[in-house]
Formats: C-alpha cells, structure tokens, sequence
C-alpha cells in the first residue's frame, strides 16, 4: 500500500502539470515574469498557509480553503499551495515539459535558492490562465499553481505579485494532520510519519526513511467526504478492486459492518500477497454521519502483533 502512496507522491509534480494545463494549447506571447532570480525575506504582512510550510502576502478579499490549501478570489481566480516529500531535481527530469508543446512560457528559475521551474500558459475556450511554480531539492518539492481568466491581466499581474512573494521556510515542524478531520493516537503503534499527498497521511516504522521501500509495515489515514452507509460501502468494494488491480492479492476479502465506538464502520480484515511477499491488511472506513476516513494498515512483518495495534489505533480515532 505504501508503494502506491509513494509512486503517487513521487510523480506529483509532473501529473498535475499535465493535468492544470492539457487545455492550454494556445500561445499567449507573455513575458516571463521570473527571467531573474527570486529572492524573498519574509515579513509581517506574509501568511503562513496552514498545513503548509509556505508563507505568502495573500490580498484580503482572497478566501482561504483548508481543504483544497487553497486561496480563491472567485472561481476562476485563486492560487493553490502543494508540497510533497520527493526529490524536485528528479521530477524536474522526468517532465519533459519542452517536448509537450502546450506551453507558452517554460523556464528555470531560481527561487530563494532553490531550483525551480516557472510555467504558463492560456486557452481563450477556457478562458483561463494558468501559472505555476515548482521548486526544491532533492529532500522535497512544491507546486504552487494558480488561475485566472484568460484576458484578465490585472489579475495576471496580481497572481504574479503573490507568486513572487512566496517564502517557504523548509525547516518547520509541522503538524502533519493541522488540516485534517480527525485525530488519532500516533503512540499505539509509534510509527512516524513518512509522506503525505492531499488529504492523505502516511505513517511508517522509519518514518521518511522508509518512503523508498516497498515493503514497510504502515498505516495511511485519510479525509473522506460525508458518505451515507451505502456509499460506504460502495467506496470501500472499489477500493478492494483498486488494490486488486495494483497486484494486491487479498486473501478471501470480506466486509464487515459494525461499530466502532460512536462511528459506523466497515472493516476489511484479510491477508494479502504482493510481488510474493505475505502481510496482511487491515482497512477500516469510519464515519460519524456528517464526516468520514479511512484507515489502512499493511504488513509484512510482526504482523499479529502490529495487527493489534492497528484495531487499537483505529478505536482511538476521534473524527472532528
């Protein structure tokens, strides 16, 4: 299951690359806005972006939604902050951004001495106007992406002035869950956290020196949106399939509906094989009704023994 996670991570700048701009096959003929390099002190007027390490100086009339880590201004003007545990110098190899031809700006840049990568490009359809940023080092990478409309160059210019604000200070300890919609205790199994995509978390024996195995014994936790039990359920039999066509071989997979606590459930409890290795899987979806997640832990070794403490961890989640 971790292996997913990680390719996923690994990956996460060139896909949403790919994903922001496949429409933005139009050139624009702008001028790059980041020819020199950037360099920011931060200040009183900078914001952190909560569950972020970024700081930014945000306009006021921009609204802050936590769950996508983004500001918006309306809907098709807002500017979203990601960040990801992988290698940027790698991702910057991997993207193949001059062969796409879709385009309007590419270019290197340094900011606050990291390297980076700047990107821009428009489709009139759409009536959209995409810039992005991308940097870091060969510990970490971020993406801040952001849109507007496409004749809109007052609001070109102002996501410019935002961009160019932008202090990420790399050294912070976060609170890996800041944003997410429950708690648990980390102390049952004491694993610490190894990456994190989206709304995703994932907590494993080494920490991040286990996000470059495949087979670490870990947990993953997740926000899920309010599902009635039906959706659940539905949610839960596709995942099985998705984990099936990963090369996950479950072992006799049934479902169970309890509860658990004050939430209801729906727990997976099987073996499993992977690549020829044995472990098991214990997966629990929780939801109070208004809020759901979902609990998945692997694996390979100790695996009664991490079993326990993953059904104990799972009774100690505390949806907010």
């Amino acid at each position: 299951m971790l292996e997913i996670i990680k390719k996923m991570i690994k990956k996460i700048t060139y896909v949403i690359l790919i994903a922001f701009f496949s429409s933005c096959a139009q050139a624009t003929k702008r001028k790059n806005p980041f020819a020199e390099d950037v360099h920011v002190t931060k200040n009183e007027n900078h914001k952190r972006v909560k569950g972020t390490r970024f700081f930014a100086i945000i306009p006021d009339n921009y609204k802050y939604y936590p769950e996508l880590k983004r500001y918006q201004k309306s809907e098709n003007h807002y500017v979203q902050f990601m960040e990801a545990s992988t290698s940027f110098i790698q991702s910057r190899k991997e993207m193949k951004l001059e062969e796409s031809g879709i385009y309007d700006i590419i270019s290197d840049i340094k900011f606050n001495n990291f390297s980076g990568v700047f990107v821009e490009g428009g489709n009139l359809e759409a009536n959209k106007e995409a810039l992005l940023i991308s940097f870091g080092d060969e510990n970490f990478s971020t993406i801040v992406y952001s849109q507007t409309g496409y004749h809109d160059q007052k609001g070109r210019l102002e996501l410019i002035e935002i961009l160019k604000s932008i202090y990420y200070d790399k050294d912070i300890k976060l609170d890996e869950l800041e944003l997410a919609n429950f708690t648990f205790n980390k102390g049952i199994t004491q694993f610490k956290h190894s990456v994190s995509a989206t709304n995703m978390f994932v907590f494993s024996e080494n920490g991040k020196e286990d996000a470059g195995k495949e087979f670490s014994n870990s947990i993953i936790l997740g926000d899920l949106p309010k599902m009635d039990k039906s959706e659940l359920k539905s949610y839960t039999e596709n995942l099985i399939r998705k984990h099936e066509s990963k090369g996950i071989g479950l072992i006799s997979p049934r479902l169970k509906e309890m509860k658990i606590g004050v939430y209801d459930a729906l727990v997976l409890d099987s073996k499993m094989t992977h690549k020829g290795t044995n472990g098991i899987v214990y997966q629990v979806v929780l939801s109070n009704g208004e809020k759901s997640m979902i609990f998945i832990g692997t694996a390979y070794t100790n695996k009664i023994d991490l079993k326990n403490k993953y059904i104990e961890t799972v009774k100690s989640v505390r949806i907010k």
